[in-house]
């Protein structure tokens, strides 16, 4: 994955963060791990996360070294490998890459500058409040403070587009290191065509202007976050396919030649998520850690298959895809399928000196996915999220909520979300409000109310109301507002979104944009290392010698 002020970023964890980290990297580095934990093998398959991670601290892994013949050998086969990558996408090589390698204090160093500052870290803890209202992540996590300790020990290599340089690690066998660098000099090549760090403006709560505050209205159109949700999964997704090619190329194939493999590489990446060391993080971190690669990837390779290398590999930089709903669904993108999110008017009026903003955005398909499943489950997630048409939220925090740390208690929500159809709208209205029960620690006075095209519950929580109402193909939430501000937020909620005027917003997708917060740099790199050894074994049966 490359590096940028966009992209220095990553998903997941606490207390398991750097963890996770530590056993996604344990099999294939095996020999590195023995001098760690100072025996002759690896810890037995019965210990645990937390044993090796222990281990780890108390005796910290000597450095594998590269000789100087391994390292001329690695720096010899870049421009070779760089070629392979231009022949295999169609994107011109108009230049060299730089090429350095770094050792294990150069990649620390690194790590602790790419740390967010104050300003990113309230941004991090706006988010978070936000997901923890929404259910995806406990009331008592806590990211932030184990990101800190993150030292980027896993870093397998990475492109930056700021220095034009491929970094490798000094620590890594030079034949384990070519895979990685066909996957990492695509985005070489993505630069010297498109200029990443031009092409991806948005993405980053970095990119903000240093006085932004967090606004209170969301997008009516497609908003330019949500296009970079889109645009991750094309550098990312591209990547993926040439790292594949890459090692088909033993054989005589690639995935354009043999589109019969896209399937096997997809049910491969699927299985990424459901490892042990992913399968122990909140579902939230787990989907919006792997989607660039994973969705991206699938994205990616239908574009392949219907138009070939122009259509996968220059169009999407020409008209990329503006949201998550494109890439999950390439049929949508191709045939430009209009998208809009429900609009969320000032709502600083309405709430008085009780309120003041706290976060806003986009709460697209990705998000929608993630959300149904972790309350009903994969299969009516894949089932009704086809059916999700826009959504968009906005978090207040109340002004009375002490100068201590914020806790969800202190933030009320509203929630807009559109449907295909009132039958679908209905459906998630159910599903959302059955949600509530596991929200919450004690939930009681349900009512309902409304009939014909409208459907209400409201429920009395120990965070105040719950009030989830369908209108047609609507469906309004909020959430710990008093009864009588709720009320005044569903009149305004429903004349807004019947004559569409809301100012656009910046952000992407809710999780993705969680997962592009700088502090989680080190733990999105360490991710690639997994993603390469689960892709690298491919070997078509009909194409080998």
């Amino acid at each position: 994955m490359f590096r940028s002020p966009m992209f220095r970023s990553p998903v997941f964890s606490s207390t398991f963060g750097f963890l996770l980290a530590l056993s996604m990297c344990a099999p294939a580095h095996a020999q590195q791990f023995t001098s760690a934990t100072g025996g002759n093998t690896l810890p037995s398959s019965g210990s645990t996360i937390g044993d090796i991670a222990r281990q780890y601290r108390e005796k910290k892994r000597s450095e594998v070294k590269m000789t100087e013949r391994d390292k001329q050998e690695i720096f010899s086969s870049v421009d070779k490998i760089l070629a392979f990558a231009s022949q295999d996408t169609g994107l011109t090589r108009h230049a060299s890459v730089g090429r350095l390698l770094l050792g294990q204090a150069d990649v620390e160093q690194r790590v602790q500058q790419r740390m967010g500052d104050d300003k990113s870290a309230q941004r991090l803890e706006r988010t978070e409040l936000t997901l923890k209202k929404f259910g995806l992540l406990p009331r008592d996590f806590q990211m932030r403070a184990v990101a800190a300790s993150i030292a980027g020990e896993n870093i397998a290599a990475f492109y930056d587009p700021k220095t034009k340089t491929i970094y490798l690690m000094n620590w890594m066998p030079a034949e384990q290191q070519r895979p990685v660098l066909a996957h990492e000099l695509t985005h070489a090549l993505q630069d010297q065509n498109f200029n990443l760090l031009k092409w991806t403006p948005g993405l980053s709560e970095t990119d903000r202007k240093p006085n932004d505050d967090p606004r209170d209205n969301v997008a009516t159109e497609m908003d330019p976050g949500e296009q970079s949700s889109g645009r991750m999964a094309v550098i990312e997704g591209q990547a993926m396919i040439v790292l594949v090619d890459y090692n088909l190329s033993e054989y005589g194939a690639s995935l354009q030649r043999m589109p019969q493999l896209i399937e096997s590489m997809k049910n491969r990446m699927e299985s990424l998520a459901e490892t042990p060391s992913l399968h122990q993080a909140p579902l939230v971190l787990r989907n919006g850690l792997i989607f660039p690669y994973r969705e991206g990837f699938a994205f990616e390779a239908e574009l392949l298959v219907h138009g070939g290398k122009e259509s996968a590999f220059t169009r999407p930089f020409a008209r990329p895809p503006v949201s998550t709903h494109e890439v999950l669904h390439p049929e949508a993108y191709l045939a430009g399928e209009k998208t809009s999110n429900p609009a969320i008017p000032s709502l600083q009026a309405l709430t008085g000196n009780s309120y003041e903003p706290l976060d806003s955005g986009t709460i697209g398909e990705m998000d929608l996915r993630t959300l149904i499943q972790q309350f009903e489950g994969k299969l009516t997630a894949t089932q009704l999220s086809p059916s999700w048409d826009g959504g968009s939220y906005v978090a207040m925090k109340r002004k009375s909520a002490g100068s201590g740390p914020l806790t969800t208690k202190d933030v009320a929500l509203v929630y807009v979300s559109k449907w295909k159809s009132a039958q679908a709208a209905q459906r998630f209205a159910n599903l959302y409000a059955a949600s509530v029960a596991h929200r919450y620690a004690t939930v009681s006075n349900l009512s309902s109310s409304c009939s014909g095209a409208c459907a209400s519950l409201q429920f009395n929580t120990e965070e105040g109301p719950v009030v989830v109402e369908r209108w047609k193909n609507l469906v309004l939430a909020t959430e710990g507002f008093d009864q009588d501000t709720a009320q005044k937020l569903r009149t305004t909620l429903l004349s807004a979104n019947s004559t569409v005027t809301a100012v656009a917003a910046s952000t992407p997708d809710l999780t993705l944009r969680f997962a592009a917060s700088p502090e989680f740099g080190a733990l999105r790199q360490a991710l690639d290392a997994e993603i390469f050894r689960a892709l690298h074994d491919v070997q078509p049966t009909a194409a080998r010698p």
